[in-house]
């Protein structure tokens, strides 16, 4: 019996195509559970409150903790090509402008601590990464795709949200928008 190349290439592309369905499916329901509640944050009003902990096990409150920052609340998760590729883009504008009030919140969804430490190996983040196991934090700030970026300002107020990619420049101009206000 004589296989055609050109099945097998299908029938893969086929499964591959029907396991990434499967995943998204999956993770869309994570994201919005069971309610049929969509949350629309808009720009001018105040950030919903949060506790997390971070990878050390501290406990990290938004707004208590960053009160008198400028804040990048950036969801993320390890399987967001993406995200891999502008963590190390932010942590560059992290230095430059830490010192001046920004403050930068990496909130994970969904992973487990070893998952997201063997991700952050060899990155040399120096921000906060924050756990949401559950998810409650991204359902509450409406997110539904990543990467996506909330900035806030010095007072807790919603200013920008950025969904998809974001580069090094476009990131900068923005935070340095904030901080100078």
């Amino acid at each position: 019996m004589v296989k055609k190349a050109g099945c097998d290439v299908r029938r893969n592309a086929g499964r591959l195509f029907f396991t990434s369905l499967l995943v998204c499916l999956l993770f869309c329901s994570f994201l919005y559970g069971c309610s049929d509640k969509k949350v629309i944050l808009r720009s001018g009003q105040p950030a919903p409150g949060f506790s997390l902990i971070d990878m050390t096990g501290r406990t990290v409150r938004v707004p208590e903790d960053v009160k008198g920052k400028v804040v990048a609340v950036r969801f993320w998760a390890d399987w967001c090509k993406s995200c891999a590729e502008e963590m190390p883009e932010m942590e560059k504008v992290y230095k430059g402008y830490a010192d001046k009030g920004l403050v930068i919140l990496a909130v994970n969804i969904g992973q487990e601590k070893g998952v997201v430490e063997k991700f952050l190996k060899g990155l040399d983040i120096s921000y906060m990464v924050l756990l949401d196991p559950g998810g409650a934090v991204t359902k509450r700030y409406g997110i539904t795709g990543l990467p996506t970026t909330i900035i806030l300002d010095r007072d807790g107020i919603i200013r920008q949200k950025i969904l998809g990619e974001t580069g090094k420049k476009a990131f900068e101009e923005i935070v340095l928008e904030r901080l100078q206000k």
